[in-house]
């Protein structure tokens, strides 16, 4: 509704009229951080779950860009937030390999501080975000990844509950492909 603003942390009702799709909706989410931040989401509403909302769609399997002086290492990321009008007790956090059942934490990143696990988090304030990372062990080649952790599952326990999300071999190779340019649509120089 024009001239209409949402609490933070509510979700617009799906347009009725229009060109979108049954189900989807186009939600334009501003987010105040320290870079000043905004971003677009268009298509089905990238947050599930009540009161701990999770953008499992938005996940991403990154590596650190090849010229920083860090090791090579991988990282599951995705972004969550407390939805509802209560604090609430994040309990635990991991991966696990669909493969060999191997374990990787999951630590809570938030703005202004370094990653620290979950057990160190005070209860998560209505409306506050917050990302999950975990990050596979240092010096994992692509291969090893897929051979390893080519399908995984994502757990964040809270309160009394239990979010957990499935991610595929195609999700992940789909995901390497996205960190190598060279695998990506793109101009070149005639030869």
């Amino acid at each position: 509704m024009p001239g209409r603003s949402l609490a933070p942390g509510r979700h617009p009702k799906p347009f009725t009229r229009g060109g979108l799709q049954a189900g989807y909706q186009a939600l334009i989410c501003t987010t105040r951080t320290k870079q000043g931040a905004n971003y677009l989401v268009v298509g089905p509403d990238p947050w599930e779950g009540s009161p701990l909302a999770i953008a499992w769609r938005a996940a991403q399997l990154r590596e650190p860009a090849p010229n920083l002086p860090v090791a090579k290492y991988y990282r599951f990321i995705v972004s969550a937030r407390n939805i509802g009008d209560e604090p609430i007790r994040l309990k635990d956090g991991y991966i696990v390999s669909s493969t060999d059942a191997s374990r990787i934490p999951i630590f809570l990143s938030v703005p202004n501080e370094q990653p620290f696990s979950i057990d160190d988090a005070n209860p998560v304030p209505p409306h506050a975000e917050m990302f999950f990372t975990a990050n596979f062990p240092e010096g994992t080649s692509e291969p090893t990844l897929l051979r390893e952790w080519g399908s995984f599952s994502a757990v964040i326990e809270y309160d009394n509950k239990q979010e957990k999300r499935q991610f595929e071999r195609g999700w992940v190779v789909q995901q390497l492909a996205g960190n190598d340019p060279a695998a990506q649509p793109h101009v070149s120089k005639k030869k």
